[in-house]
């Protein structure tokens, strides 16, 4: 029993899995990934299932130290050399798309966007923290280095040579908010199984294995376009087994699919078939 646990709401019913089940989309494990998979998936007309071996946010998800921080492990200057500029901004941005998820939904989780602290001990990391502030006000977000004698009034030490402050980064209870993600998912339409570990995948009509078709399925997935196909025509020439040529990924996008086809798509050429352990 964590402290977590002695504090979160109750975690809705997800009871196991109990006979077959046809659906678009299957997600394998009940963490973060898998409900926020299964929510945005349900808003969208997908009807997802996720299958979990415990239940929702069980494992790390539920456990972790509760902190939303903006932006990957390394700075921003090289994220964007190696990943792209929208990688930086992708990242930079997901404290405020968790907290929009927070205040959209009603989850009750002691959500506060109040800021996240990166403390130096030393002179060199200090001489970092001042690199990363650097490189991030170039961007645009509010970060901003505070000296000693600030980062001791907040943190009740001087232990700090001083910190960077980021004020899109916050705090919340990690378990409440994975059962409110699953309450979520589960008003808009998805179906969590918790209880239902998942032993055998097996592939029905490998289509999958074709490298033509595996990076089509990637440009799908990227960019929910099919590439040079209006929505029929595509659906109609993998559903009659002619896999698509060269030019189908190599085109230049066209045509939106909905979400509701690209889930009967995806299930189409994946042609994957789960096999779960309720027992």
């Amino acid at each position: 029993m964590t402290l977590y646990a002695e504090t979160a709401p109750p975690a809705p019913p997800t009871p196991p899995l109990d006979g077959d089940r046809h659906v678009s989309v299957a997600i394998v494990g009940g963490g973060y990934t898998g409900l926020s998979a299964a929510l945005h998936l349900a808003e969208r007309g997908v009807d997802p299932i996720v299958l979990e071996a415990h239940e929702p946010g069980w494992a790390a998800s539920g456990r972790n130290g509760g902190q939303v921080n903006p932006g990957l492990k390394h700075d921003p200057d090289a994220v964007e050399a190696r990943f792209g500029a929208d990688m930086v901004t992708f990242s930079g941005g997901a404290p405020d798309f968790v907290f929009d998820l927070i205040r959209r939904h009603q989850i009750v989780c002691e959500a506060l966007q109040s800021g996240t602290l990166r403390t130096a001990m030393n002179r060199r990391t200090l001489d970092g923290l001042h690199r990363t502030a650097e490189q991030w006000t170039r961007r645009g977000p509010d970060v901003s280095i505070l000296d000693r004698d600030v980062v001791s009034g907040l943190t009740g030490t001087p232990r700090y040579l001083g910190a960077m402050l980021d004020k899109r980064g916050g705090q919340l209870n990690p378990l409440s908010f994975a059962r409110g993600l699953a309450a979520a998912a589960l008003r808009m339409g998805a179906a969590i199984h918790g209880g239902t570990r998942v032993i055998e995948m097996t592939r029905h009509y490998g289509l999958a294995d074709d490298p033509v078709t595996r990076q089509m399925l990637a440009n799908l997935l990227i960019h929910n376009k099919v590439s040079g196909y209006n929505n029929q025509r595509a659906m109609d020439k993998i559903k009659a087994g002619a896999l698509p040529g060269p030019e189908m990924s190599m085109a230049k996008l066209s045509g939106t699919m909905n979400m509701r086809r690209l889930g009967e798509f995806v299930s189409h050429v994946l042609g994957a078939k789960l096999v779960a352990d309720s027992g």
